[in-house]
């Protein structure tokens, strides 16, 4: 230790380097990754799905390095799911740059303990603590005193291996999400291949439209389409049900009833991430239903993993021959289209049961609908597959969070 004294507080360990201000007009141009308030899980942990690069400048005072650990002290939202939040930048990532809203945590010494602090910073005791000293109104703030001064005594070695132990499940966790990600990737590709391409195999195995299919020139659609495809809308192709809330006073996050979904703030990568449960359900989709974001943003797309109650801000949809993998990609292609809606739409953005029913889609035979399905069957299982270990995982480190405060679990964790 190069302190003299004990370090008993986060400010022992660290001095704060808070970032500025960016121009919004240079987003999205080539540059270094923009670490904001997009980037931090709720109640801490790196979220890459909403990832945004910066043209603008990134002196190096406010870089993060992969591996360093950065907190948001500010809140958009009520919540305070983000006030406090830590996350840290994954080994891979060039340095980011830090937004006004995210502070750099700089280690005052070569010896400080940032995998024990990391999962410090993500115990529910710390996220209460957060809350509690929250500030503000419209926007939340936690002061940097209140934030230093959070209690980090020098962890025992049974700490040390418990956030060891952590780090292990939170790495398992990452890897089957970038498998999902891959997956899904491959999922979306072939179907790309088949429906929008039209090169799906023929009865020679080889893809329809370059090896000479024939084609027919489609008036409603502007374009050559397979022969014997059909132009037909969401109505006649598809079963579809609309979301509708239950009483509030039913909604929960105790475990309490059935799983509920209200928009796409629920959403995940491939599957929403479960967050509240309601006793009183109304409006019910099935597993294997593609879930539809009916407010803005329209169009975003999942899948339920199992049955569960829909709010008013979520549609399901599922093909009428039961083709739910056909769905879950052909809501996906359809973007454009949701977008034309949520522009003509209210001030709110929204897509009505009308609109939603008389959108068109391609009718292929269902021959080869159910050909698509036999092919990525294995993928959709594996994504399934892993999303349910995940969640088994994320269970059994949610777990052992509270314990690492009091340090007195002593049964190694091993992830295969």
């Amino acid at each position: 230790m190069t302190d003299e004294k004990q370090r008993q507080t986060i400010g022992d360990y660290f001095t704060l380097q808070r970032g500025t201000t960016y121009k919004s007009k240079l987003l999205g141009q080539p540059g270094r990754l923009l670490l904001g308030l997009l980037t931090i899980q709720r109640n801490g942990g790196f979220r890459s799905d909403s990832l945004q690069t910066y043209g603008g400048e990134s002196p190096p005072k406010l870089l993060v390095q992969p591996g360093e650990l950065y907190v948001s002290l500010k809140d958009v939202t009520q919540s305070a799911d983000l006030l406090g939040a830590v996350a840290r930048l994954p080994s891979g990532f060039a340095a980011g740059r830090l937004t006004q809203d995210t502070v750099r945590l700089a280690p005052k010494s070569r010896d400080v303990p940032l995998d024990y602090l990391y999962w410090l910073l993500r115990t529910p005791q710390y996220r209460a603590y957060c809350r509690a000293h929250a500030t503000g109104t419209t926007n939340l703030g936690l002061s940097r005193g209140d934030f230093l001064a959070y209690p980090a005594p020098e962890p025992t070695s049974t700490q040390i291996m418990l956030a060891e132990a952590l780090g292990t499940l939170d790495d398992k966790i990452e890897l089957n999400k970038q498998m999902c990600k891959t997956l899904e990737a491959i999922g979306k590709a072939i179907f790309k291949h088949w429906f929008i391409d039209f090169e799906f195999p023929n009865e020679e195995g080889r893809p329809y439209k370059s090896s000479g299919g024939e084609m027919v020139y489609n008036e409603e659609l502007e374009k050559e389409i397979p022969k014997g495809w059909e132009i037909s809308n969401v109505n006649k192709e598809f079963n579809l049900v609309m979301g509708q809330s239950p009483p509030g006073s039913s909604y929960n996050e105790t475990g309490e009833g059935v799983v509920f979904f209200q928009g796409r703030t629920d959403f995940g990568h491939r599957f929403p991430s479960i967050r509240m449960f309601c006793t009183e359900p109304t409006r019910f989709a099935k597993k294997g239903d593609t879930l539809i974001s009916v407010r803005a943003p329209v169009g975003d797309a999942n899948l339920a993993l199992q049955d569960c109650c829909i709010g008013r801000g979520l549609a399901a949809i599922r093909h009428k021959s039961d083709y739910s993998s056909y769905t879950y990609y052909l809501m996906m292609t359809l973007k454009p289209t949701f977008d034309h809606f949520e522009a003509q739409g209210t001030v709110f953005g929204s897509l009505s049961k009308a609109d939603f029913e008389k959108i068109k889609v391609l009718a292929p035979s269902k021959e080869i609908i159910n050909r698509f399905q036999n092919t990525v069957g294995s993928i959709d299982k594996k994504i399934e597959d892993n999303t349910l270990q995940t969640l088994t995982l994320s269970s059994i480190r949610d777990s052992l969070l509270p314990k690492l405060m009091s340090g007195r679990i002593r049964v190694p964790v091993k992830v295969r």
